[in-house]
């Protein structure tokens, strides 16, 4: 009776917090390493995952940065992308998008299907549409609680998980990914709405080290928003003497008060971080 008891204890518990499910995956055996770069494109964002032999590539900075990745990608040897995910219609993440799949093979592109009030017409966001076209590319529309397997790694797309909002930013795609026990997450410009509207959805947002929503703007990175992901770690991909004056003040201040460790292309230029599932090691152009 005694065991019998203690079985459905454990039962109710896993019925309850369905997020042990989630932790006992985040914790499971890898083999090898997985990588993580941050391209330096000046101001925008441009992000490489390397997972098992699976290449990802998240945004490709300005229409003038196209070139500057494929240089990036060719320096890992790299020849074709399994995935790539656009996570906003504006330039400084999508501009070099359409250079990219029009110079190596890329087989899937990720984009959220925009409210059709929110669709824009720049020739940013057309000519990556046609790249799209042309080249007979996989396109996926982005949903939360999807998943791409990279071998021992997993990206989950979060985000977003509502189409309540006026500003495109807040449309950005947000996902982790997870490679053992260690995490990254990576907010596209996302600001304080859409942190508010993940938290208020449940969702997991823990992780080892964050990609700071719109470049570190004092409009991201809320304290409710950090209390949830309670990272060691922040990146900003900024660029030098920006015009918007990123990342601001007052988002440095609460990151470094919180005792997270900032890591800044600006500063440093390409940053990688590699891990094994349970360590992680950062790596600096400068």
């Amino acid at each position: 009776m005694t065991a019998i008891l203690a079985i459905a204890v454990i039962v109710c518990f896993l019925i309850d917090n369905p997020e042990f499910f989630k932790r006992s995956a985040a914790t499971a055996t890898v083999n090898g390493n997985a990588s993580v770069h941050f391209i330096d494109v000046g101001q925008g964002d441009s992000i490489l995952i390397q997972s098992d032999g699976k290449n990802v590539l998240i945004d490709t900075g300005e229409n003038n940065k196209g070139d500057d990745v494929l240089s990036y990608l060719e320096t890992c040897g790299i020849q074709s992308l399994d995935y790539v995910i656009g996570t906003h219609a504006h330039s400084d993440h999508i501009g070099g998008l359409d250079t990219v799949i029009n110079s190596i093979e890329v087989k899937n592109v990720l984009l959220y299907d925009l409210p059709e009030k929110h669709i824009p017409s720049t020739k940013t966001y057309i000519d990556v549409l046609k790249a799209i076209d042309n080249n007979n590319v996989n396109l996926i529309s982005a949903k939360a609680g999807e998943e791409i397997s990279l071998g021992d790694g997993v990206i989950e797309i979060l985000g977003p998980v509502s189409e309540k909002f006026s500003d495109l930013n807040d449309f950005s795609i947000v996902c982790r990914f997870t490679f053992g026990e260690k995490s990254f997450l990576f907010m596209g410009d996302s600001e304080i709405a859409a942190e508010i509207d993940l938290i208020n959805h449940g969702t997991n947002l823990s992780a080892d080290v964050l990609k700071a929503g719109h470049h570190g703007s004092r409009y991201s990175c809320c304290d409710e928003f950090l209390d949830e992901v309670n990272p060691s770690i922040a990146v900003m991909s900024v660029g030098k003497a920006n015009s918007y004056d990123h990342p601001h003040d007052e988002t440095i201040n609460k990151l470094t008060q919180r005792g997270v460790e900032i890591l800044r292309t600006d500063f440093l230029g390409n940053i990688v971080i590699t891990t094994n599932g349970k360590k992680l090691k950062i790596s600096k152009e400068r």
